[in-house]
């Protein structure tokens, strides 16, 4: 169940990604989820923080241990399936 829930959570994220690439051609768009290889995942995140992405996709691999000052909005898509505490 888990395992099942991990995926459908990728494929919602890959499949927002390829929809806001292709709704938003003129920005820089990331993707990161659990699957991705710890230095890619880092290296995103990296030209995240320094300006290089303009918009990053993430699964819930992002929750934990996030500082991106300039990060000036972020949108919870299903906040309902988290707790309080999560967000």
């Amino acid at each position: 169940l888990v395992e099942e829930s991990e995926a459908l959570e990728l494929q919602t994220a890959v499949d927002t990604y390829e929809g806001m690439r292709a709704d938003l051609p003129d920005l820089r768009i990331g993707l990161v989820h659990g699957r991705l290889p710890q230095a890619e995942k880092a290296a995103v995140m990296q030209a995240f923080r320094e300006g290089e992405i303009d918009l990053l996709v993430a699964t819930t691999v992002i929750e934990v241990g996030v500082d991106v000052p300039n990060a000036s909005m972020m949108v919870i898509e299903h906040a309902e399936r988290f707790g309080l505490a999560q967000l």
